[in-house]
């Protein structure tokens, strides 16, 4: 088995959030070729940094998620940003993806249980709504919780972003490998007149007959002019 990564993003904020498109070039039997993996991973305060923080990937929860899900959690973003998610938590609960590392084929060899939950939440600063993605793994002290705040409008960019990718995945898997065809362009011309490839230009001889009838009728013509005839000897 081997993984190729196709295409990733991050979006930053206090946690960073990735999400990769991949292929994966030997899939079990009823298993897709191209999925995604979306990861949280935490970050900290850092003195060195230039940017102030500093990320810790070993801290991080990483999801396997199939085409259709991450078309979920694209339309739960959606519906959270245009302010109907507490109408689909009321009827539906949260958005939320379960996973046991136990039964996955990419797991270290560890049992946690994993969940993704996307839910409103409040900026306790300036008391504003925000949406949040609760990523979590393990049970009890050695329970992982990264979270990833968003304003509605960066919910909204980021289910479209997933969205997106989404279906570039599902592109990929119907059209198989090799989908990417491109043409060869025409080798550039050395000539400094730009005639490559042009058929070639046949020059006119033209006969004795047809030197004779350019002179009739340049006499007939010329004899409209009189002794001006430019036509003449």
């Amino acid at each position: 088995m081997a993984l190729n990564n196709i295409i990733s993003r991050n979006f930053s904020g206090i946690n960073v959030f990735n999400i990769s498109v991949v292929e994966e070039t030997e899939p079990k039997e009823y298993h897709t070729r191209f999925f995604m993996f979306i990861k949280a991973i935490p970050s900290g305060k850092s003195d060195t940094s230039p940017t102030g923080r500093t990320y810790n990937s070993e801290g991080s929860v990483t999801f396997k998620v199939e085409v259709e899900k991450a078309l979920a959690l694209a339309f739960a973003l959606k519906q959270y940003a245009s302010g109907k998610g507490k109408a689909y938590d009321d009827n539906f609960d949260n958005f939320t993806i379960f996973a046991d590392m136990s039964k996955s084929q990419y797991n270290g060899g560890g049992g946690d249980k994993k969940s993704m939950i996307v839910k409103m939440g409040q900026n306790n600063k300036t008391n504003k709504s925000v949406i949040n993605i609760l990523f979590s793994q393990g049970d009890g002290q050695n329970k992982k919780v990264v979270a990833f705040f968003m304003t509605p409008y960066e919910a909204h960019s980021l289910g479209s972003v997933i969205e997106y990718l989404s279906f570039k995945c599902l592109d990929f898997e119907l059209q198989g490998p090799g989908m990417i065809v491109r043409k060869p362009s025409a080798p550039k011309s050395t000539n400094q007149n730009n005639n490559y490839n042009k058929p070639p230009q046949e020059s006119f001889k033209p006969t004795q007959t047809d030197t004779q009838n350019i002179k009739q009728a340049a006499g007939d013509f010329g004899g409209m002019f009189g002794s001006d005839n430019p036509f003449g000897d």
